[in-house]
C-alpha cells in the first residue's frame, strides 16, 4: 500500500532511522509543496521517497527502504509509482559515499533515467576551519580584497545592497549580465532559506556608474549550516576574479557567526569553479563527496 504521509508519520515510522539528509529531505516535501510517499505491507512500512518541486520538475530529494526489507524491489515500487502519476520531469542525485548509490544508480538506469554529469560536494566548519580560514587571509586573501578594491570593486550584503542591484540580478538570465544560472527560486524566502546576511554583492564603480560584477549566493537549511548555492560572475567582469571578493565575505560572514558546516558543490565540468575551488576553497575543505546526477523525462 502506498500512502502519502506527514514529517509526523516519517518520524513514527521511520525515526530509528534518521539522519539530518533524511529530515531535511522529509521537511522540504512536507512544507514546500512536495510529498513524504510511503510504502506499507502487512508486515509494516517498507520505505519511503521525499519528492520536492523544483521549478517545472520534481527532485527525488531521499529514497530509503528499511535494512531488513531490501531486495524486495520496494525501492523500484515508489521509482514506479512517481514516474507513473504524470510528472514530466524528475531530477535524481545520488552520492557515491552512500550505501545506497550501486543499487539506486542501476536501479534508475534500467527505470529510464539518464545520467547527466558529476559533481562534488566540498564541505569546510568552524571545528578546523578557523585556523584555516586565519592562514589563507593571512596568505593571499587580504592581497586578494586590497587588489580587487582598488579596480574599483565594492561589496555588500544582500540586506543592505541597492535594489536597482537585486533587481538586476534577479533577472541576470535575461538582461546584460548573461547569468546562465537562475537565481529567482532563491528569492523565495520561505523555500530555499536565502540568508541575506551570509550572500554578498560585488559591484564595480567608474565613471559610468555602479555594475553588478558578481555574487555568492547562500542558503541555510538549519541553524548550524550553510550551503553556497551559486557563485558566478557577469559576462562582463568574467576573468577579472572579482567573484572571489563576495566569496570572502560569505566565508568570513560564516566563521563570525560560529556555523559548524558550510557546503558547496561544483560540477565536475566547471573548469572556472574549480579553479576558485583551487585558489579558496581547497585550503578550507576538510572532506568532499562525489555527487552523479540523473534526470528523467516522459
Amino acid at each position: 500500500m502506498l500512502l502519502k504521509g506527514s514529517y509526523t508519520d516519517y518520524l513514527g515510522l521511520f525515526g530509528d532511522y534518521r539522519t539530518a539528509h533524511s529530515d531535511l529531505a522529509a521537511k522540504l516535501a512536507a512544507e514546500n509543496g512536495g510529498c513524504i510517499l510511503i510504502l506499507m505491507d502487512k508486515a509494516g512500512p517498507c520505505g519511503y521517497l521525499c519528492k520536492v518541486p523544483e521549478g517545472e520538475a520534481s527532485r527525488l530529494q531521499y529514497i530509503f527502504v528499511l535494512p531488513g526489507r531490501r531486495g524486495a524491489g520496494h525501492a523500484r515500487q515508489l521509482l514506479a509509482h512517481v514516474m507513473e502519476e504524470g510528472e514530466g520531469l524528475l531530477r535524481l542525485s545520488l552520492p557515491e559515499q552512500s550505501e545506497a548509490f550501486s543499487p539506486l544508480c542501476h536501479l534508475a538506469l534500467t527505470m529510464g533515467f539518464r545520467e547527466t554529469g558529476s559533481s562534488v560536494t566540498f564541505q569546510s566548519g568552524t571545528a578546523c576551519g578557523e585556523e584555516l580560514w586565519g592562514r589563507l587571509m593571512e596568505g593571499k586573501g587580504h592581497t586578494y580584497r586590497q587588489v580587487l578594491e582598488r579596480m574599483g570593486f565594492r561589496v555588500c550584503s544582500f540586506r543592505e545592497a541597492p535594489r536597482q542591484h537585486l533587481d538586476s540580478l534577479y533577472d541576470s538570465g535575461q538582461n546584460e549580465y548573461d547569468n546562465s544560472l537562475d537565481v529567482r527560486p532563491y528569492f523565495d524566502m520561505k523555500g530555499k532559506c536565502l540568508d541575506l546576511d551570509l550572500s554578498f554583492l560585488a559591484v564595480h564603480r567608474s565613471k559610468a556608474g555602479e555594475k553588478l560584477a558578481a555574487y555568492s549566493l547562500v542558503t541555510r537549511p538549519d541553524a548550524h549550516s550553510a550551503v553556497f548555492e551559486q557563485m558566478s560572475a557577469a559576462k562582463e567582469f568574467q576573468n577579472t576574479g572579482c567573484v572571489v571578493l563576495p566569496v570572502l565575505y560569505s566565508m568570513e560572514a560564516f566563521y563570525r557567526l560560529g556555523l559548524e558546516r558550510a557546503a558547496y558543490t561544483m560540477y565536475e565540468d566547471n573548469a572556472g569553479a574549480h579553479a576558485l575551488r583551487r585558489k579558496l576553497f581547497g585550503k578550507l575543505t576538510v572532506s568532499s563527496k562525489p555527487v552523479h546526477h540523473f534526470i528523467w523525462q516522459r
